[in-house]
């Protein structure tokens, strides 16, 4: 159990990062552009 939690929490994590920088690149406009 306490593997399977410290997993289920590692890819939470991973999936939130993810999650964030998609959100962030699209939220913010190219300087370029």
């Amino acid at each position: 159990m306490g593997d399977y939690l410290l997993k289920t929490l590692q890819v939470e994590s991973h999936r939130v990062q993810k999650v964030q920088l998609i959100p962030l690149h699209n939220g913010e406009p190219d300087p370029e552009m």
